[in-house]
């Protein structure tokens, strides 16, 4: 390798490196050592490349952001970090369908029902809760009142006060889980 090179190749890594300030040293030390590896790598494919191989290897801004923002430290100095389908679902979608599909299953059967399957998928996708909450929510709200169903279909005849009786109770499971993961969601 030239000198030229490596002088080109640890401006480079320096760039890198300082751009990515405020990842902690161990991890910014990784990712320089990655890249100087990549670099050797690709330089040992295509040795008279070496511009090429920095160009691929993308702007060292470019670089540390990414980095910054899959350890979470941040992203570029004054600029927010770029949020995900999953980080933009509002809390209160997934808390809403939960809370009314129910009730409007009652009202219109297939309307209630693709309300319930966008909750649990919007719940399951959702970033703002842990698993825990998420399971406790799907469990009160999805299958214990799916049991409750499956326990009455199997009443025979169903009393019509019976039938009201458990109506409330899968409407009251439905609000109490919605109302679990309101107070459960991270800000």
């Amino acid at each position: 390798m030239k000198a030229a090179e490596n002088t080109e190749i640890d401006a480079y890594l320096a760039a890198v490196q300082r751009e990515a300030a405020a990842l902690p040293p161990e991890r910014r030390q990784e990712l320089v050592a990655d890249l100087a590896e990549h670099i050797e790598v690709a330089l040992a494919e295509r040795p008279d490349a070496l511009s090429e191989v920095l160009r691929e290897l993308g702007d060292p801004r470019s670089i540390a952001a990414t980095a910054l923002a899959e350890s979470g430290v941040g992203g570029v100095p004054g600029k927010a970090p770029e949020r995900g389908f999953r980080d933009r679902i509002p809390a209160l979608l997934p808390v809403l369908l939960i809370a009314l599909s129910l009730p409007l299953g009652f009202v219109l059967m297939p309307l209630g029902t693709i309300g319930r399957l966008a909750a649990l998928v919007l719940l399951w996708v959702a970033t703002c809760w842990k698993v825990r909450d998420k399971a406790i929510a799907t469990f009160l709200a999805f299958v214990a009142v799916l049991g409750i169903n499956i326990a009455v279909y199997y009443i025979d005849p169903p009393n019509p006060t019976v039938i009201d009786v458990i109506t409330a109770v899968q409407i009251g499971l439905a609000l109490i889980a919605a109302s679990w993961l309101w107070a459960t969601r991270r800000r």
